[in-house]
């Protein structure tokens, strides 16, 4: 197993932190904005904090998307045999998945280009939801589905990646991430 540094863990846990908070924002987002709504007061100032938070962690995930290429380009071809161990630890459903993108690395990569070309549109609409519930109008929650899987994609292959690597996860962790990922991936027709 390659070696990686302080600053490859430092940043591989960065990365994952934004791809899991994003979709934990999203989530409440949806959960508060999910059918047509509106918002005043608290809420209002609620949701705006939430929005905040949802656009400075979409124009940082691009840059955490970019880390993580650079990161199977330089380890991927490397980490194969460990990266196949954690795999074969993952449920059946999960190894499936992966399986039918090609592999963990394919699945990865897929993901991760969705991100970087979807970030900026995302951010984009959040901003015209956010401005229609400040002028009291109506607003639907939720990241496009696709952008949805894309996020949690990467959580899956990037735990999986950063597990078999050495980069601050474990295995059992990974799978459990991995598990996770594919349940909600599936919940939402990815």
């Amino acid at each position: 197993m390659p070696k990686t540094t302080l600053t490859e863990r430092y940043r591989a846990y960065h990365a994952l932190s934004t791809f899991r908070r994003l979709n934990e924002l999203d989530d409440m987002w949806t959960d508060h904005v999910g059918e047509p709504a509106t918002a005043s007061g608290e809420e209002l100032q609620t949701l705006q904090l939430v929005a905040t938070d949802m656009d400075d962690l979409l124009a940082r995930c691009v840059e955490d998307a970019a880390f993580v290429e650079a990161f199977i380009d330089k380890y991927g071809s490397s980490l194969n045999a460990e990266i196949n161990g954690v795999v074969q630890q993952c449920t059946d459903r999960c190894r499936a998945r992966l399986e039918a993108q090609g592999g963990l690395l394919s699945f990865a990569r897929l993901a991760l280009r969705t991100i970087r070309e979807g970030a900026d549109k995302e951010r984009q609409e959040i901003a015209v939801k956010m401005q229609r519930l400040i002028d009291g109008g109506y607003a639907m929650g939720d990241f496009s589905t696709g952008f949805k899987c894309a996020l949690w994609a990467i959580s899956c292959a990037g735990a999986v990646l950063f597990a078999a690597a050495g980069a601050g996860m474990t295995a059992p962790a990974a799978v459990g991430a991995c598990a996770a990922a594919v349940t909600q991936m599936g919940n939402l027709g990815c």
